[in-house]
C-alpha cells in the first residue's frame, strides 16, 4: 500500500500515517477559531510577539529536521518542498508579519470596545461588562 508515494507495509505504518495526517488537519482547525475572532474584531491584539516568534522558530526547526533526517515525502510537502507550499508557507510569514506590525505600528488613538457578559455575584445573574481603553 502507497501513502503519498511511500510505502506503508504494517498496519502500524498505515496507522501512523492516518494519525498524522489527521493530526494536521486538526491543527490546521483548531486555528480557525482564533482567526474568525480576529477577523471579526478587526483587530490581532490576541497575537504577541513572543507567540509569533516561538512559532516562526519551530517551523524553522521543523523544515530543519525534515531535511536532516531525509524524512517522508508527506512531511517534505507540509514545510514548503514543492513550490505552491513554498508559496503558502511565504503567504504565512508574510501574514504574521503584517499582523505583528499593525499591532505594534498602529497609531494608538483608535478607541475600540470590549464588551461581555460577566456574571455577578452581587446581582445574581450575567451582566453587561464593558471595557475602556485607557486613554
Amino acid at each position: 500500500m502507497h501513502f503519498f508515494d511511500q510505502c506503508v507495509c504494517s498496519y502500524w505504518e498505515v496507522l501512523s500515517a492516518i494519525l498524522g495526517a489527521m493530526s494536521v488537519a486538526l491543527w490546521m482547525l483548531a486555528l480557525l477559531p482564533q482567526v474568525y475572532v480576529n477577523w471579526k474584531r478587526k483587530s490581532t491584539d490576541g497575537l504577541s510577539t513572543p507567540l509569533l516568534m516561538f512559532w516562526l522558530s519551530g517551523d524553522f526547526m521543523n523544515l530543519a529536521g525534515v531535511f536532516i533526517l531525509d524524512q517522508q515525502l508527506f512531511q517534505l510537502f507540509l514545510v514548503a518542498k514543492k513550490p505552491k507550499s513554498r508559496n503558502i508557507l511565504v503567504r504565512l510569514i508574510s501574514t504574521a508579519g503584517t499582523g505583528f506590525t499593525y499591532v505594534k505600528q498602529r497609531p494608538r488613538t483608535a478607541a475600540y470596545r470590549l464588551s461581555m457578559m460577566k456574571f455577578d455575584p452581587r446581582a445574581n445573574k450575567h451582566v453587561l461588562f464593558t471595557e475602556h481603553k485607557i486613554k
